[in-house]
């Protein structure tokens, strides 16, 4: 599984919640982890990340 389709599952679910359709603390936290998983995608692809 790529980190694109990780961001896919984790936003579905941020959708669903937002929807009503799974809980919303859940879908919340799902959401930041894909935006930190975005941003260390960033720092690797810039050299940063070690």
């Amino acid at each position: 599984m790529t980190p694109a389709h990780i961001d896919v599952v984790l936003e579905g679910t941020h959708a669903r919640a937002f929807a009503g359709k799974a809980p919303r603390d859940i879908g919340d936290e799902l959401h930041a982890a894909a935006l930190g998983l975005f941003e260390r995608a960033g720092e690797f692809m810039e050299g940063i990340l070690h």
